[in-house]
């Protein structure tokens, strides 16, 4: 299977010792997450309840020169981007998230997919930041950086100094969705740690279009995850990504 860098078409990160894509495919429309609204259900029966329309996607996504992922542990996410890897053959680049179920599981099955980083979900990390403590040194030794997935920046990135992570996922985004009732607050907080920065929710739930978007972002984090519904929408998108995020944010 050959490797995500001889396919990947945007800019590059360092996370721990990987180069990773500035841009990943998220899956929160794959499970139909709340932050859709009314269009939630209909993802959720469109990718969670046939699958072979993930693979499509992801696949479309590694095609269109962004093969990596952001992967929220389901099982049944977690086999459909294993399932798109070997029909497009690409060993693709996973950001992963745990912490939604059982953490064990989860965490091996982020390690089958050969995740460059793992994240501990906000439903845990936003309740007690330590919690990130007690699986660092297995997602370490299984090869990747450590995460931590807020929901809450505004009350989480204040306490980071209690603990030793490699990199943050947040709502990052030109709105200020999701973001606490000081969004340029919590942008001075983002900008004031010394970690690497992927974006979450940076369209505002689709609110706001790409360009508009990622030129807002360009120089503020060093990745985003963008939850993507069609082949169409993959286009759009990963080419305002093409333009703004040429090179990483910052160097850490």
């Amino acid at each position: 299977m050959r490797s995500y860098l001889d396919f990947c078409d945007v800019g590059l990160f360092r996370l721990g010792e990987r180069e990773v894509p500035v841009a990943m495919l998220g899956t929160s429309p794959f499970c139909g997450a709340g932050q859709f609204g009314a269009r939630a259900m209909v993802y959720y029966q469109t990718f969670y309840e046939r699958p072979q329309n993930m693979v499509r996607l992801i696949s479309d996504s590694a095609e269109l020169g962004v093969p990596a992922v952001h992967v929220v542990a389901y099982p049944r996410i977690c086999q459909a981007v294993e399932a798109a890897a070997k029909a497009c053959g690409i060993e693709l680049c996973v950001i992963g998230t745990i912490g939604l179920g059982e953490l064990m599981d989860e965490f091996k099955n982020m390690v089958a997919l050969n995740a460059a980083g793992i994240a501990l979900h906000a439903g845990v990390i936003d309740h007690d930041l330590r919690e990130v403590e007690r699986c660092a040194t297995a997602i370490r030794d299984a090869g990747a950086a450590v995460g931590v997935a807020t929901h809450q920046p505004w009350k989480t990135l204040p306490k980071l100094c209690e603990v030793d992570v490699d990199f943050v996922m947040a709502p990052v985004n030109k709105l200020g969705y999701m973001m606490g009732p000081r969004p340029e607050e919590t942008l001075r907080l983002l900008s004031s740690i010394k970690l690497p920065v992927v974006a979450i929710k940076p369209l505002a739930a689709g609110e706001l279009k790409p360009a508009e978007a990622f030129d807002f972002l360009r120089a503020r984090v060093d990745a985003v995850a963008v939850g993507i519904a069609s082949k169409g929408e993959l286009a759009e998108t990963w080419q305002a990504i093409k333009k703004h995020f040429t090179r990483r944010a910052g160097v850490w």
